[in-house]
């Protein structure tokens, strides 16, 4: 019951966003004087985004399920943790790496553009196109999240007591992240990841000490 209910939740999750798109973005090529986006290094929303974050659930999720299911555990066992804190210690590890990574990559996007600087959020132009390396800060976030999902549903490694509430945190994260992105909120979206982020990276961190006793 669990599963089917977490798969049709996801299924809305996507047919939101589309709505998003449709609803938001389609005017943007009637504008006078319109100068296509790509041509001023710019991007919008588009389906091509539902392919890269498959791509990057596909590949990436295989790199990080072998990190976290093989390499990570076996790390922890080296150093001396036993089976169940190596478990534990891998996932926190992962969980450390990808937000870290994240935040780096956010920090630097908001310290390159023009608009953080005078706190410039949310625009006259709405809705408003975005970099590249914005429009990857949140294909990555949504990938993450969705391979988090994907696992929780069809790992029975990744399962957990609070299972449900698992599922629900990332559904409405996935939700809350994906109409941001579609429906043209990306510049306070990603202040916001910048200061969630740094969050679950100190969180993490003190587990690993905790786990090695320290």
């Amino acid at each position: 019951l669990q599963i089917a209910a977490a798969q049709s939740l996801f299924s809305d999750f996507y047919a939101f966003m589309e709505r998003g798109l449709k609803y938001e973005w389609e005017h943007l090529g009637e504008l006078p004087n319109f100068v296509p986006l790509r041509a001023r290094g710019l991007v919008a929303p588009s389906y091509e985004d539902y392919y890269v974050i498959l791509s990057l659930m596909a590949f990436g999720g295989f790199l990080l399920y072998r990190l976290q299911y093989n390499i990570f555990p076996w790390l922890g066992q080296h150093f001396g943790l036993k089976k169940m804190k190596a478990a534990k210690f891998s996932d926190s590890l992962l969980q450390t790496i990808i937000f870290g990574a994240l935040l780096i990559y956010e920090v630097w996007v908001l310290m390159t553009s023009e608009w953080f600087p005078t706190l410039d959020f949310f625009p006259e132009e709405h809705p408003y196109p975005i970099t590249q390396h914005m429009r990857w800060v949140y294909l990555l976030q949504i990938a993450w999240y969705s391979y988090g999902l994907a696992l929780l549903v069809f790992s029975p490694a990744a399962r957990k007591k609070d299972l449900l509430a698992f599922i629900v945190h990332h559904v409405v994260t996935l939700t809350v992240v994906g109409s941001s992105y579609a429906m043209g909120n990306a510049r306070i979206g990603i202040v916001v990841f910048a200061c969630h982020d740094p969050a679950d990276v100190f969180l993490q961190l003190a587990k690993i000490l905790r786990y090695f006793g320290r």
